[in-house]
């Protein structure tokens, strides 16, 4: 009887989760994708009644909004028909950020600050070739960023709210925003985000990876890696062809695989990144009167800042990746000899 129950339970398929630290000298630092949630520009919006319905169907009021006559020439005069580039679609967003700073070093955006068009609308990402390495932690290394949100412009947008949405994720994986790894900062603060690496490994069908889950081998068929969110990224694609003969022009067709259904399972294989946030006030009052004092200005540099720039850091507190691995709870040659 017990060699019978063993079996069954052999067949089906029982695993075994192992955690473990590894320690490094260095490590490759995540890519961080970073959101304005009021991105369109208003001094870069036409001032008109139809193009303003036009936003305004597409923000969270869109309940207000009334049909919008396409054969009405403006629309064309406007080249709504047109294929934009992303160059395009920035000119009418506010993308800014002022110099970037790794371990004390500025480096140069061009070469480390890439932008993509997401759902949201334009986002620029820090590293994301994952050229960067880390050796030193703690909140004065690392990732140094000021942004500035450009208040004063804001237009509809995704969020009732001012300020930005950030993310910290694997360079090679589409920055996607689900709502479980975002993290939203206001304008006015210093945000200090301590990270810690997780990397899991599980086993793929007919071993579940979580509770009735499988996931999906690391490889493609063609020999590319397999990531959810490159998939759901073409899924969406094809949605968008298939509704209205639209070709998201943000999907890259060299690697897309149009799929007819979103079958996007998590990879066997992924990192993730957990941040501790704490905040502080920025400006400082004190400090606000410094800067009058040392950088006198016609404007007002205390409320400016508050209603503006954020200052980010992003560091590792340690050295180290957390693993979780699955292995099988038995093998063949323990069960049949």
């Amino acid at each position: 009887m017990f060699v019978t129950t063993q079996i069954i339970d052999y067949y089906n398929y029982p695993v075994n989760t192992n955690m473990y630290t590894e320690t490094h000298s260095e490590m490759q630092f995540p890519a961080v994708t970073i959101c304005n949630l009021n991105s369109l520009k208003r001094n870069s919006i036409l001032n008109d009644t139809r193009m303003e319905n036009h936003y305004l169907k597409l923000s969270l009021l869109w309940l207000f909004a009334t049909p919008s006559n396409w054969s009405d020439p403006f629309f064309k005069e406007q080249f709504f028909f047109e294929k934009r580039t992303l160059n395009d679609v920035l000119k009418d967003h506010k993308i800014r950020s002022q110099p970037w700073v790794f371990n004390g070093r500025d480096l140069d955006a061009t070469e480390y600050v890439s932008f993509f068009i997401l759902r949201s609308g334009p986002c620029l990402t820090f590293d994301p070739n994952g050229q960067i390495t880390a050796d030193i932690t703690g909140s004065n290394f690392n990732m140094n960023a000021w942004i500035d949100i450009d208040a004063e412009n804001d237009y509809f947008g995704e969020s009732f709210g001012t300020g930005i949405k950030f993310k910290i994720h694997d360079p090679r994986e589409y920055p996607d925003f689900d709502g479980i790894s975002d993290y939203y900062v206001e304008p006015g603060r210093e945000i200090s985000a301590a990270i810690t690496k997780n990397k899991f490994e599980y086993l793929s069908k007919p071993y579940k990876a979580m509770a009735n889950n499988y996931c999906r081998e690391k490889r493609n068929s063609d020999g590319t890696d397999y990531y959810s969110t490159h998939c759901l990224k073409d899924c969406f694609a094809r949605h968008m062809l298939a509704s209205c003969g639209c070709v998201d022009f943000t999907a890259n067709t060299a690697t897309a695989r149009l799929l007819k259904t979103c079958d996007c399972p998590m990879s066997c294989e992924f990192t993730r990144y957990d941040a501790r946030i704490t905040s502080t006030l920025f400006p400082s009052e004190f400090y606000a009167e410094q800067f009058d004092r040392y950088f006198p200005s016609h404007w007002d540099v205390k409320n400016y800042y508050r209603k503006n720039l954020i200052n980010l850091r992003i560091y590792f507190d340690q050295l180290k990746t957390i693993v979780s691995k699955q292995t099988p709870k038995y093998s063949a040659g323990e069960m049949f000899g």
